[in-house]
């Protein structure tokens, strides 16, 4: 029997509906797997003690302001690290990259207000802030830039954003001369990858493997759900168990590396931009299929309504019992009805 006699394509809104709810299930309960793990398996490790340790640093920093605060609120912690805390480390750290001996105040200047190198007439100043002007007309480049004076929304949100950034590189800089601060954020970030992998690994096994290998459709509940299941797209067989593990390793390889690192730019490009694409493939591809279907020759079909054999010698096997034989005949029949008109040659008997 052929291919296209046995198998009914699956509709297409239900093959999206089932691999958005996959992937929506899988996430959710792959971080709710990581957090049990940091707080289970990773605490006797001490992963709960350093995140409070982490936490009371970043305190003693100030370093838990939120995105809303006053731009003057974000100014007092730049200053105080600049000027108080690390305003050596700093110097010798610039020196090292430029070669240089700036202040402490010129590397605030260009740093934080972004105001430039060597000022001149020309450039002294931005929109926000400009430096000092001494009585010879050349600027001091060793005081704290002065505030332009502005009103309105626009500017005032435009300070805060001036701020907002400088006071986000304050991690990075405490993290650069406190080495207890680097320590723990390493091990924490360490223990945080190490979880993500387990849970991934664990979730991707469980929902992709192992619960579509209860059922010969080898398909995942939700596909169930939607009476979906796949199939060799060659012969309509259905699927061997190495296949349905390629597929699902080459739909989530990248969405994997994403999730382990789980940076902004990570999330954005591997996992929401390739889950994307794959999903625009499935939708306007010309046999609908997604990647991964393509390059492996895999088909969707509606499971009540196609006939499924493991191989060609299950399908004979089939074919040659009564009750394959009845539903030939039975196909046979409906073919004859479902047929739009019948034609008719007619002949002439004295031709004969």
């Amino acid at each position: 029997m052929h291919k296209s006699a046995r198998i009914q394509q699956g509709l297409l809104s239900h093959r999206i509906f089932a691999s958005v709810l996959d992937i929506v299930t899988f996430f959710i309960v792959s971080v709710l797997f990581q957090l049990l793990l940091l707080y289970t398996v990773f605490s006797i490790f001490g992963y709960s003690e350093m995140q409070s340790e982490i936490k009371e640093i970043e305190e003693q920093h100030s370093l838990t302001l939120k995105s809303n605060a006053e731009y003057y609120e974000y100014e007092k912690v730049i200053q105080d690290i600049y000027f108080n805390k690390y305003p050596n480390e700093i110097v010798n750290e610039y020196k090292q990259l430029y070669g240089d001996n700036f202040s402490i105040v010129h590397i605030y200047n260009i740093v934080v207000l972004r105001l430039p190198v060597n000022p001149t007439f020309d450039n002294y100043k931005t929109d926000y802030y400009q430096y000092v002007q001494k009585e010879d007309g050349s600027f001091d480049v060793d005081a704290i830039g002065v505030m332009v004076e502005g009103k309105g929304s626009y500017y005032e949100r435009n300070l805060q954003s001036l701020f907002y950034s400088g006071y986000k590189r304050m991690d990075d800089i405490v993290e650069k001369f406190d080495h207890n601060y680097y320590t723990l954020n390493v091990k924490t970030y360490s223990y945080e990858c190490y979880a993500r992998i387990i849970s991934f690994v664990v979730c991707f096994v469980l929902w992709f493997i192992i619960i579509p290998l209860t059922k010969r459709e080898y398909a995942t509940l939700w596909m169930r759900k939607f009476d979906l299941a796949f199939v060799d797209s060659r012969q309509g067989y259905f699927l061997s168990k190495r296949k349905l593990t390629a597929r699902y390793i080459i739909t989530y390889l990248l969405p994997l590396v994403g999730f382990i690192f789980a940076t902004k730019y990570s999330i954005i490009i591997l996992i929401i931009g390739y889950i994307l694409i794959d999903h625009l493939s499935l939708l306007f591809s010309k046999d609908n299929n997604n990647i991964a279907d393509r390059l492996l020759k895999i088909e969707t079909c509606k499971l009540s309504e196609s006939l499924l054999f493991v191989d060609e010698e299950a399908e004979k096997a089939f074919l040659e019992s009564e009750e394959g034989k009845k539903l030939s005949d039975e196909s046979f029949v409906q073919k004859l009805e479902d047929a739009d008109e019948i034609i008719v040659v007619n002949y002439d008997e004295n031709q004969l």
